[in-house]
């Protein structure tokens, strides 16, 4: 407790009369129990806990002594620590009632009386425990808000990615889809040449073969030049026959010929076709393994925005219990104050 729960002074110097010297100074022990299930570290301190306190013109800290007397802590935070394990209530008037409490209690209004009522039974720190629990969970909840807010936003950013996730995963199997027809297409296009150019070789070869038969009667026919006019006549005849159909042969060959380079001429636009989508396809590998790089940020800001809530839930859960907690005391000593 400080000084002015005495109310004689603001703080404990002015306590000290103003004529003693610096070195004056006045030992304040107390000597506490620390046994039971509720002993306050006790492999530090043992069964005994003793607070120690100088008071004099200049300040000096708490000291927490343990059984043997030896200082173990000389913290402020320690000391209160240690008030509320074993649950010490130095300000309430039913532990400690000073005179000005005293006064209060036997001669004050019933505002006063009502008042030291509240502090001896706790309904004042209970009062003010549940308001602070109730700020705190309000702020919780509008922390929770703007984290779920938050959280939509990611998740839309999420669906978004997986919209073009699947896109590119469908414009994948479409492209492969393409490219099976084109190369289908490609075969059917080069069996259906390869088979025309294999018949134009078998009537080529015939055609040879006819002009070697020819040029065979040509050599006949030459070697009977010196036959009687008439003979000569009809061999001269025949020979024409058949140089006409020599140069047709000539010109069905170079047709065929002609045919095959246009029959090439697909296969060579569908290789560079290929070409193409297969840098098409490349290129699209890129952007989706781009997609999969957001798809993945976007996954981790959503886990850790879900651990943040679900570390506010934990916390507003806490709080909760607590404020039941206090409710329920202070639904305990309701009927008292009927």
């Amino acid at each position: 407790a400080g000084a002015r729960r005495t109310h004689r002074a603001k703080n404990l110097k002015e306590l000290v009369r103003k004529e003693a010297s610096s070195d004056s100074r006045a030992i304040v022990r107390v000597t506490i129990l620390n046994r039971g299930e509720d002993a306050y570290e006790k492999e530090k301190y043992g069964d005994e806990i003793t607070v120690d306190e100088k008071t004099g013109i200049t300040s000096s800290p708490y000291k927490l002594l343990d059984k043997q007397g030896k200082v173990v802590s000389r913290l402020k935070s320690d000391l209160d620590t240690m008030l509320d394990q074993l649950n010490i209530q130095v300000e309430n008037p039913v532990a400690v009632l000073d005179q000005e409490e005293a006064k209060k209690f036997l001669c004050g209004k019933p505002e006063d009386k009502y008042n030291f009522f509240q502090k001896a039974t706790e309904l004042e720190r209970i009062d003010r425990s549940y308001a602070s629990t109730s700020d705190n969970i309000h702020d919780l909840i509008e922390k929770k808000d703007n984290v779920q807010k938050s959280l939509k936003c990611a998740r839309d950013i999420v669906q978004k990615l997986q919209k073009e996730w699947e896109e590119c995963l469908e414009l994948e199997r479409l492209q492969d889809k393409i490219d099976d027809m084109r190369m289908q297409l490609g075969w059917a296009v080069f069996s259906g040449n390869d088979a025309k150019h294999e018949e134009e070789q078998v009537k080529f070869k015939q055609i040879v073969e006819k002009l070697q038969k020819r040029k065979v009667d040509l050599a006949q026919s030459e070697v009977a030049a010196n036959t009687p006019d008439q003979e000569q006549i009809a061999a001269e005849q025949r020979l024409q026959e058949l140089t006409d159909e020599a140069h047709q042969a000539i010109q069905a060959r170079d047709a065929l010929e002609m045919d095959l380079r246009e029959a090439s001429r697909p296969i060579k636009k569908d290789k560079q076709e290929l070409a193409t989508m297969r840098r098409e396809i490349s290129n699209a590998a890129l952007r989706k393994q781009a997609a999969e790089r957001r798809l993945q940020e976007a996954a981790r800001e959503i886990q850790e925005l879900e651990a943040a809530i679900v570390n506010h839930e934990s916390v507003l859960g806490a709080e909760k219990a607590n404020c039941t907690n206090f409710l329920r005391d202070y639904e305990e000593y309701e009927p008292q104050l009927a």
